[in-house]
């Protein structure tokens, strides 16, 4: 269902002819609401981030529908025709798999079982993303009611798992730098720890955490586990800005380089609130 239609033209340099455009849209899945992120091709930037806090728990695909297509219609900017459309859902429910292991879907419940209580995962609903840099596969299981409530309404799109495209992000940022390197993407209760060792993926896990003390002894286990050098090796931190902000105060005193990612501010509105961008910092960066 489209109520809305926002169209961009442009004059084609080429043929001189009037050609139509239309935004792209990043739509992120939580598991305590949902995230959308509209690109503008022509400007090259992206124009509107919005976060809907919205309870996915014990509810019928009826009423996940309902409360999809309110959020949706509460902003007309996100009803109108796009030229693609991409979800994520950040769901806990994954695990990383190296490519040389993999066996097929037929084993993929053998893999998620070390990760995750896979009791009531049925094997036909996991998904697969493949990581061809890192000879990596991503294999979790998507929000499929939510899945079908945009489907219902948008009609199409591509998706994959949130830390498939985190991964991609933070490879790219990872490409010119040195040979290690540590990465940290904060949300409100979890967090995703990712290291890159000899131009290889070393480590990739995710920890939820209550306090920022939790936060930091997770972080701490595994650097000392890892038998990282935290006088050498840098650490990059994005994300929600509270929890990084208070985790950042803390953890310089027992890593010497910690910076927070760096974003170019003309791929982005003009005004638009630094926290918000590094809030849905993966999303936003996925056109």
């Amino acid at each position: 269902m489209v109520t809305g239609q926002l169209l961009m033209t442009q004059k084609s340099q080429k043929n001189k002819q009037l050609e139509t455009y239309f935004k792209e849209l990043s739509i992120q899945i939580n598991l305590d609401g949902l995230s959308f992120c509209v690109f503008n091709p022509v400007l090259a930037c992206v124009e509107s981030i919005y976060n809907f806090p919205v309870n996915f728990n014990y509810k019928t695909q009826d009423e996940i529908n309902d409360q999809v297509e309110r959020v949706i219609k509460s902003e007309e900017d996100l009803r109108q025709d796009f030229n693609t459309i991409r979800v994520l859902h950040n769901t806990p429910i994954f695990t990383l798999i190296p490519q040389s292991l993999y066996g097929g879907k037929d084993e993929v419940l053998d893999y998620l079982k070390y990760s995750v209580d896979i009791h009531n995962v049925d094997p036909n609903t996991v998904e697969i993303d493949k990581i061809l840099s890192v000879e990596t596969l991503n294999a979790y299981v998507p929000n499929t009611f939510v899945n079908n409530a945009l489907l219902a309404y948008y009609g199409r799109f591509s998706y994959q798992h949130f830390a498939t495209s985190l991964l991609k992000m933070f490879l790219k940022h990872y490409s010119s730098h040195p040979l290690e390197v540590m990465y940290i993407y904060a949300e409100v209760g979890s967090f995703y720890f990712v290291v890159f060792k000899n131009k290889k993926l070393y480590y990739f896990n995710r920890f939820t955490y209550e306090t920022i003390e939790d936060f930091l002894y997770y972080i701490l286990f595994s650097i000392e586990q890892l038998d990282i050098d935290t006088e050498q090796v840098p650490i990059y931190i994005t994300g929600e800005v509270d929890p990084t902000a208070l985790f950042y105060s803390k953890i310089k005193y027992y890593v010497r380089y910690i910076y927070l990612i760096k974003y170019h501010k003309q791929h982005f509105a003009v005004g638009m609130d630094e926290q918000l961008i590094r809030r849905n910092f993966v999303i936003a960066h996925s056109f």
